[in-house]
């Protein structure tokens, strides 16, 4: 018995000598300064990029969203800087560090020239260096009790991601802070404008119902920290204890390869008066740790819309002269505006010929205004007055677009053969809750309604027929979405990007019509029955689907996860003629989706190149 307790009491003291320095980032994703407000906004460690956002904002809770008021984001809109050198070349980080067998007494700990003394038991808080740093990094801790001391390096690695791309990237129709509805203005609204709420048109009047406009991370890019890139790195930030994450996300709504990533971008949505460089650009200035950068003067030609060739433009690539801040992982969703996708859905809206009953002079009037761009070509005449058509913009435009923006990445040192560019495909959202059946006309006119609000009074706009039938949406889905993923898929290969499309299959059953149905019905005047349509409206007193104010942008219970017209005129209102941007894209829920899918790719390419010391200045 006596040597049984002398082994065990052996085995404890050896094992408590043995007691390791166990150490962790305090915030390990940079971009949220984690005190105060943006302390909900936090993942943590196996939670997924869905599960995150799905179980936060069915919270309903306007205080678990993004905190864009607490980030890194430098706000000035005269600034041409959106990031600090501070944020994008941090010489430290703060630390928390304990022993992996807390024990009684006193602790003295030493880093880097700092000391101080705690109880043994509990953590020692400090700031450790970084890849950007100086000093040993050698972090020491004694025991007073019996001498004993333990030592481990400290060196924190920061990782870099960069986010580039358009509307998909962006975050375009899920603003950090949805627009908040005046209720008492909306009831004024109701009780002096009634006829108003025969259609969507109410909606217009924003001086009664807007209580509070939109706010995004970045307004003039129609920018949120709920897009996909800033919820992947949200998430990679989970994944290794030792490192953090900065997040440089630059995505812009609108934005194509040449006009916004490789050109400064002429028309960003949320307006303002600041000239925005090209994406490429400004991640070299930002990243460039000197300061001096070199232009060299480039020539891409580019097609445009009624052209038979394609123009000349000339643009600036700006190159770092002295170091340059490689990013880890670089995040893309380009190609969609390239082709033409939104005037492809107003092609498929608009009435054609002779489908509504002003007629031929109407329609040409509207498609004259709009350009229209048909995905393929099929027998009308917009199809040959806006050409060339979608399927001819993929085939003739896009390979070279991306070998110019490849040339572009290398160029400019921003893709360096050590990161990987991450190209994401744009998911379908043309399918009802089944996934297999195309979305037809009686559902799709709610879905462009807000569209018909826009059409000038003196056309009549009330006997338009605003919808999309399933035989337009087949060949949108024959002549651009399914060419489109094609071509991404040989263009990443060609250049050596990861293309990334695992979820395409898990978004089907989620299109823009999908649980989209009409289920209560009235008696109007003249005794018909009529079937209550969805948009936002009052009858007889009663607001049909639900009263605005009580609606809530990040619904968890809704089957569809595309924005419609109504959502995007009811939550993402910001005072821009951008309004309704938001419709036809993916909602926090694909965004998040997506997020999980770009961590998978980035986390196992990183695990397979794990940091190499020698690297640590």
């Amino acid at each position: 018995m006596k040597r049984l307790v002398m082994f065990i009491a052996l085995f404890v003291v050896a094992d408590i000598a043995c007691a390791e320095i166990i150490w962790r980032v305090d915030n390990s994703f940079r971009l949220i300064d984690y005190v105060g407000s943006g302390s909900k906004f936090k993942m943590t460690e196996g939670q997924t990029a869905f599960g995150f956002v799905t179980e936060k904002l069915a919270e309903r809770d306007k205080h678990v969203l993004p905190p864009i008021a607490s980030t890194e984001l430098i706000r000035d809109s005269g600034s041409r800087r959106r990031f600090s050198s501070d944020y994008l070349f941090p010489q430290s980080q703060a630390v928390s560090a304990r022993l992996s067998l807390p024990e009684d007494g006193d602790c003295t700990w030493e880093y880097q020239g700092e000391v101080k003394s705690v109880k043994c038991a509990d953590e020692f808080r400090f700031n450790a260096r970084t890849q950007f740093g100086s000093g040993d990094g050698v972090l020491t801790v004694r025991k007073k009790h019996d001498g004993m001391v333990e030592s481990t390096v400290v060196v924190v690695w920061d990782r870099l991601i960069l986010g580039l791309g358009d509307s998909y990237a962006s975050g375009e129709g899920n603003p950090d802070i949805p627009t908040v509805v005046d209720k008492e203005g909306l009831d004024v609204l109701v009780r002096n404008s009634a006829q108003m709420f025969a259609t969507g048109r109410w909606m217009n009047s924003t001086e009664f119902w807007v209580a509070k406009n939109a706010e995004w991370l970045d307004k003039q890019c129609h920018r949120s920290m709920l897009s996909q890139h800033v919820l992947a790195g949200l998430r990679i930030s989970t994944y290794n204890k030792h490192e953090t994450i900065t997040m440089m996300p630059l995505a812009c709504s609108g934005a194509e390869v040449l006009d916004g990533i490789l050109i400064p971008q002429k028309s960003p949505p949320g307006g303002g008066d600041q000239v925005l460089d090209s994406q490429l650009n400004v991640a070299v200035e930002h990243l460039c740790k000197g300061g001096v950068t070199s232009k060299v003067k480039k020539v891409y030609y580019r097609g445009y819309t009624g052209r038979k060739n394609r123009k000349a433009e000339k643009a600036i690539l700006k190159k770092c002269k002295g170091e340059l801040r490689v990013p880890d992982a670089i995040l893309l969703s380009v190609g969609g505006n390239d082709v033409g996708f939104a005037p492809s859905i107003a092609w498929a809206t608009l009435p054609a010929d002779g489908r509504h009953f002003l007629g031929r002079r109407v329609v040409n009037i509207t498609n004259k205004a709009i350009k229209p761009v048909c995905p393929k070509y099929t027998g009308r005449n917009v199809c040959i007055e806006n050409a060339p058509v979608g399927k001819d913009r993929i085939k003739y435009w896009l390979p070279d677009y991306y070998d110019y923006l490849s040339e572009g990445l290398r160029e400019s040192g921003l893709a360096d053969g050590s990161n990987a560019v991450y190209l994401t495909a744009y998911p379908n959202p043309i399918y009802t809750e089944d996934g297999r059946t195309v979305c037809d006309k009686d559902r799709s006119a709610d879905v462009v309604e807000q569209a018909r609000s826009r059409i000038p009074g003196a056309f009549r706009p009330a006997a338009w027929e605003l919808q999309i039938r399933k035989e337009e949406l087949v060949v949108i889905d024959e002549g651009l979405i399914k060419p489109l993923y094609n071509q991404m898929r040989v263009s990443a290969d060609k250049h050596g990007w990861v293309f990334v499309d695992g979820y395409i299959e898990d978004i089907r059953p989620h299109g823009i019509c999908a649980g989209f149905f009409r289920r209560d019905s009235y008696v109007d005047g003249s005794g018909v029955e009529r079937y209550v349509p969805l948009y936002p409206h009052v009858i007889n007193g009663k607001w049909y689907p639900r009263e605005p104010s009580t609606d809530w942008a990040y619904d968890t219970s809704r089957t569809r996860w595309f924005r419609n017209t109504n959502d995007s005129v009811l939550y993402q209102n910001d005072n821009t003629g951008s309004v309704m941007n938001g419709a036809f894209h993916p909602d926090f829920r694909v965004h998040a989706l997506i997020a999980d899918y770009l961590y998978g790719e980035v986390i196992g390419r990183w695990r397979d190149k794990p940091i190499r010391q020698s690297a640590l200045r």
